[in-house]
């Protein structure tokens, strides 16, 4: 069983706690990574996750950061008016990140998919928190915007053909890791058929 690390010691001059720096890996760790999750899966839930199972077959994994993972209602509002470009420079960076896991697809998977989010990490997220929210929009089909006048095509790698509860079974849920260790896995399963 993963078990937490004890808090760090303040730091005196502040009397603030040191900050553990956000977990930075390559694309070599991402199989460990996968295996870490899928051990402590395997492990009784903890008392504050709420696991659900996966429905149907697993098409696709992806693993992500913790800073890659954050609410864009959070990051607006906390950013004021550098929010625009700072958010579509992170949504940029995670589709290429998702991409060099996994290739588009030529077509939306069918039926009702279901898309499983599970943050790994010391802390469990407010309830109401979307922080899958920009991952689970990179799985849609690319598709153009007008903004301001100007066409942008917004990338996608087409695994589902709309994020609305109608067209997809999204779930988000939390499960511990130790500071400073922690990751997301983003799954794409066919559904019930």
């Amino acid at each position: 069983m993963i078990t937490l690390a004890p808090t760090k010691p303040t730091h005196r001059a502040s009397g603030k706690k040191r900050r553990t720096p956000p977990r930075t890996f390559t694309f070599g760790d991402i199989p460990a990574l996968l295996r870490a999750a899928d051990a402590q899966l395997a492990l009784p839930a903890h008392e504050l996750s709420e696991r659900v199972d996966g429905r149907g077959e697993c098409v696709a994994r992806f693993v992500l950061r913790l800073d890659q993972c954050k609410d864009p209602a959070n990051q607006r509002r906390h950013t004021d008016k550098a929010a625009a470009w700072m958010l579509a420079k992170s949504k940029a960076e995670i589709y290429e990140w998702m991409s060099r896991q996994h290739a588009r697809r030529a077509e939306p998977l069918s039926g009702r998919p279901m898309v499983r989010c599970i943050r790994f990490s010391a802390k469990s997220p407010d309830r109401l928190t979307q922080w899958s929210k920009v991952p689970v929009d990179r799985l849609l089909p690319p598709r153009t915007r007008t903004w301001k006048g100007e066409r942008k095509v917004v990338p996608g790698l087409n695994f589902i053909q709309d994020d609305s509860p109608k067209f997809v079974h999204v779930v988000q849920f939390w499960e511990p890791a130790p500071v400073g260790k922690g990751f997301a896995v983003i799954e794409c399963w066919s559904g019930a058929t």
